[in-house]
């Protein structure tokens, strides 16, 4: 983990909670899979502490257009502008301990805990 960029994400955001530390953790993600040439955009039905947490971490922004809300969309759609295929990532339901601290099980656990990712076509330009 990327302690300063973590800091630099819960600094903006204003606050850590288990949202944004899911979205930094879809972050990092999107960072390994894309390279920094690639014109990355994200497409989610949800307008929540992990969408903040996700542009925070992968440089993507409402008002940069490149993340948009669709609410046919099921968890986060990320490709790139010059593909035709992208990725879905669908969160999954993470089982804390009552006396366990859900910020730190989420940016500890494995990410096959955390989401699934799975190929899936770009949405259509104008679609979205």
């Amino acid at each position: 983990m990327n302690q300063e960029l973590w800091d630099k994400v819960v600094k903006k955001h204003g606050h850590e909670c288990p949202g944004v530390a899911l979205g930094y953790r879809i972050g990092e993600e999107v960072i390994r899979i894309f390279s920094e040439n690639e014109d990355v955009m994200c497409v989610t039905s949800v307008t929540n502490c992990a969408v903040d947490g996700i542009c925070q971490t992968a440089g993507l922004s409402l008002e940069k257009g490149t993340m948009r809300i669709d609410p046919e969309i099921e968890g986060f759609i990320f490709y790139a502008l010059d593909d035709e295929e992208g990725w879905q990532f669908l969160p999954k339901k993470l089982d804390v301990a009552e006396e366990a601290d859900p910020v730190l099980m989420i940016l500890a656990a494995r990410r096959d805990m955390l989401f699934d990712i799975v190929p899936c076509d770009a949405p259509v330009a104008g679609q979205v």
